[in-house]
């Protein structure tokens, strides 16, 4: 199982966006992954699974998200 909690704003109208992803693989968490992004801003993330946990903080947090989904799926998100 795969768990990605998300803290961000939503740029369509500007409220703040907590959101918690879980997933059986790394595969289907980037599917939803791509589905939520837009219009996000992350701010924050921790992605968890049974054999570590990364995450994030701050202006670049979601290019680091995206570079490591594309780093655990072999895809290219962005």
């Amino acid at each position: 199982m795969t768990t990605l909690t998300i803290t961000g704003i939503n740029l369509d109208n500007n409220t703040n966006v907590n959101l918690t992803l879980k997933a059986s693989n790394s595969y289907m968490m980037a599917q939803q992954y791509l589905k939520v992004r837009q219009p996000l801003h992350i701010e924050k993330y921790l992605l968890v699974n049974s054999e570590w946990e990364a995450g994030n903080t701050g202006m670049n947090a979601g290019a680091y998200l995206c570079e490591i989904m594309e780093e655990l799926t072999g895809m290219k998100l962005a």
